[in-house]
């Protein structure tokens, strides 16, 4: 299925982890700034990378574990304004924290968090859904080693494993930054939450919520605001 943006299409037919809201909400949330290098781990097809490319100036390196993933966003990266900042490399996270000669000023990650879940049949989809033996704390340790003395380390994951998230970065020495806790709709509870974490244990914490449809469905104000440097016009 082809997904137009403003600034780019992504394809995501042959992706374990197509387009879907929580990558739309990482990548509008997440503001880069001057970040010169930045990581998307578990890419998919590649949207978080392009949202992120979209708004900065650094180069992008988005790795994948699954190989049909990787070739989907190395075409949707070469069919991009930004091609060259681009770069799918098939590897996983511990793979490339082990190999990775550099540090990232910005890391984020849409992971495959759903580990209380019912599993999918497709083989795929749970590859790239469920943890499996990838684990929280493993994500935490190798993007406490990636990150640059500044380094940003922002994830997208369900509201219930809030307080786990916050004990898990902080025995890899890694401390919020920034919370937007989610509700996906006026009469419903929290549902996802984004976080950002740093190095640095004396940094404010930003908590601010989100609503994204009103009790009628239709998207609230606040999140075409978020998304609207991304998103054609919503209704």
């Amino acid at each position: 299925m082809t997904f137009r943006f403003r600034q780019f299409k992504v394809e995501d037919d042959q992706s374990t982890m197509p387009v879907g809201t929580d990558a739309l909400l990482l990548g509008a949330w997440v503001d880069p700034g001057d970040a010169l290098h930045i990581l998307d781990i578990g890419t998919g097809c590649g949207v978080i990378a392009l949202m992120a490319a979209q708004r900065s100036k650094g180069m992008i390196d988005a790795i994948d574990t699954d190989r049909d993933s990787v070739c989907q966003a190395s075409a949707n990266f070469n069919a991009s304004p930004w091609k060259s900042r681009l770069n799918a490399i098939e590897h996983s996270f511990i793979e490339h924290a082990n190999a990775s000669p550099g540090k990232y000023d910005l890391i984020l990650s849409n992971p495959p968090f759903f580990r209380n879940s019912l599993r999918s049949p497709d083989d795929k989809r749970n590859k790239a859904r469920h943890q499996g033996e990838f684990t929280i704390g493993d994500l935490f340790n190798a993007a406490g080693r990636l990150l640059a003395v500044a380094g940003r380390f922002v994830l997208i994951a369900p509201w219930t494993d809030y307080a786990s998230l916050l004990s898990s970065a902080a025995d890899s020495r890694l401390f919020p930054a920034g919370v937007l806790k989610i509700k996906p709709k006026e009469n419903k509870d929290y549902n996802r939450v984004i976080m950002c974490f740093q190095g640095d244990q004396d940094v404010n914490t930003g908590i601010h919520s989100l609503v994204i449809r009103k009790a009628d469905n239709s998207f609230t104000d606040d999140y075409i605001n978020l998304t609207i440097d991304f998103h054609l016009p919503l209704k």
